[in-house]
């Protein structure tokens, strides 16, 4: 990899997502957007990181004279340059100017033309809205904003492109995984399929009640994080809640069963917040049924989640609600720890080695008795499935890995993924016969560095991955592979904090019970006054249940 000086980065990172984005839908683009793409692909120097960094401000309009750009001298020839090239305007016209100057501009503007200067910033541009001479400043206009937004979403699948994300890359510190693009259908299928998401993501940032539940029912599909599945789901719950809180509970009553209706939502998923509505619009009976007909489809935590209220809407209706089958419980174990205070919003406490939250304080605390751990939550989880399952995710199954420089198939987290890949079933049985360490020793070598789903971002490093594989039970981590391959990662929450890794068994002074045995150990930290999640009592029942070694542990203060 070419060092890069630093002036040059900006202009490096939006090339390499621009030629991505290229390469993975060139052929939807026009003739004459293919055109534009080829100049910004050929700037170089202050035009190239001029342009990089005018495209990653919000707006698109500027005062040339009081335009400036770290690192770009002179910035009237590289202006200049992105003119010829096509890509800035001189051309703005009169709402423009008036959308992107500052307030003390439209001041200047209201005294050169005998208007009053006072008032805030809206009232200043309609005083001078019906007067276009306000300000005779030159200004430049960003061309293909829109289109560079469209390759930068390509290249990331993320409605939101995060250029960070380029940065551990660069470094050479992670790759792309070399795989066999596969055969299917690309990203969109037509460039009128891509042109109907670009036209629904730009109407989901102002969409209210009704015009998202219309929508709902006209969603475009698209791959990966490009899918407006979700953000649309997460819209219109956001939206419902306000709703709620406002007293319209029939507009948020709708908004709930849009997302039922459409399939946005499963029944169980929106079925409390339902049932609430149509509680406190007297409907009783209705919340009752509401949650009875969401309870056979529902998960564990949303059958954990759904049993209060209807408990609740039962006994006032005097009906009988059938009793969900008892959780399996981890054991508790009381730990005392000093209280360190804090000002933030976590408190803190000592475990040995000087105040820090509660979690890092108890692995100060099992260290310093003899006993190492590592911190375990949702992230070692997700890493130990993207290197397990790293052979699977780039098997070459038609239309699974449709475009380069994937995570992860575009079928992982469905039905299809290992209904179409019948080696995952053996390498699951393999980890569960106890395996998992050695076929993860191979995995890290293979893949050593690599981008994988899960796992290219984890902070854990190789030998700890490897202890945690020893430590935790074979079924129990196949189990959890199994689930995050029909469901995929989103499905890991709510998992433990912490792994206590196999050693010799010792005492904790002041903890009830004391011993901490030799197996290894998942434990979920709770401090005063913290409760468990519906997610985290669900996991802790599964976890149980296939055989691992689980507790909770009640922080005290001494």
């Amino acid at each position: 990899m070419h060092a890069i000086a630093p002036e040059q980065l900006p202009a490096a990172d939006l090339r390499d997502w621009l030629s991505l984005g290229l390469e993975r839908c060139g052929s939807l683009l026009t003739a004459g957007e293919q055109q534009v793409v080829r100049r910004m692909l050929a700037l170089r120097g202050p035009a190239a990181r001029a342009w990089a960094l005018l495209c990653s401000r919000r707006s698109s309009v500027f005062r040339r004279d009081r335009l400036s750009i770290a690192g770009v001298e002179p910035l009237d020839e590289a202006l200049d340059e992105l003119a010829r090239a096509g890509l800035v305007c001189a051309l703005v016209g009169h709402a423009e100017r008036l959308e992107a100057a500052t307030r003390d501009e439209l001041s200047e503007g209201c005294r050169h033309l005998g208007l009053p200067r006072s008032g805030s910033r809206a009232l200043l541009q309609e005083r001078l809205r019906s007067h276009p001479g306000w300000s005779t400043a030159p200004h430049v206009r960003l061309l293909h904003q829109g289109l560079v937004l469209r390759l930068s979403r390509i290249a990331t699948l993320s409605l939101r492109p995060d250029p960070s994300e380029r940065v551990l890359e660069r470094l050479g510190l992670v790759q792309w995984v070399d795989y066999t693009v596969t055969s299917g259908p690309a990203l969109f299928a037509t460039r009128g399929a891509l042109m109907r998401w670009e036209r629904a993501a730009a109407a989901l940032e102002h969409d209210g009640p009704e015009a998202l539940i219309e929508r709902m029912a006209h969603l475009p599909s698209a791959p990966a994080g490009l899918s407006l599945r979700g953000r649309t789901r997460r819209q219109a719950l956001e939206l419902a809640r306000e709703l709620e809180r406002s007293g319209e509970l029939a507009r948020a009553e709708a908004l709930y069963v849009a997302l039922i209706d459409h399939g946005l939502a499963a029944p169980a998923r929106v079925a409390v917040r339902l049932a609430r509505c149509r509680e406190l619009q007297g409907r009783t009976e209705d919340a009752l049924h509401t949650l009875s007909v969401a309870r056979p489809s529902a998960t564990l935590p949303q059958r954990i989640g759904l049993a209060r209220p209807a408990r609740r809407l039962a006994r006032k209706l005097r009906r009988a609600w059938p009793p969900s089958a008892p959780l399996r419980e981890p054991k508790e174990r009381v730990v005392p720890l000093t209280s360190c205070g804090g000002d933030g919003y976590r408190p803190l406490w000592d475990g040995g080695d000087g105040p820090t939250v509660v979690e890092a304080a108890v692995l100060d605390l099992a260290r310093s008795h003899g006993r190492e751990g590592i911190f375990a939550e949702n992230g070692l989880w997700s890493a130990l499935f993207g290197l397990l399952m790293a052979e699977h995710l780039f098997a070459p199954v038609p239309g699974a890995l449709p475009v380069p420089r994937l995570t992860a198939p575009l079928d992982l987290g469905t039905p299809a993924f290992r209904a179409r890949r019948p080696e995952v079933e053996v390498t699951l049985g393999a980890i569960a016969s106890g395996e998992a360490p050695e076929l993860l020793a191979i995995a890290q070598e293979q893949f050593a560095r690599k981008r994988l789903a899960g796992s290219w971002s984890q902070r854990l490093s190789d030998d700890a991955l490897v202890a945690a594989a020893r430590a935790l039970p074979g079924v129990a981590l196949a189990e959890v592979c199994r689930r995050l391959c029909d469901q995929g990662l989103r499905a890991a929450r709510g998992f433990p904090d912490l792994l206590i890794l196999p050693g010799a068994s010792v005492r904790l002074p002041g903890a009830f019970p004391s011993k901490l045995g030799e197996d290894g150990l998942l434990v979920e930290v709770k401090g005063p006054g913290d409760t468990l999640r519906d997610g985290q009592v669900a996991w802790l029942h599964e976890l149980v249940a296939f055989g691992a070694a689980v507790e909770v542990w009640r922080i005290v203060s001494l």
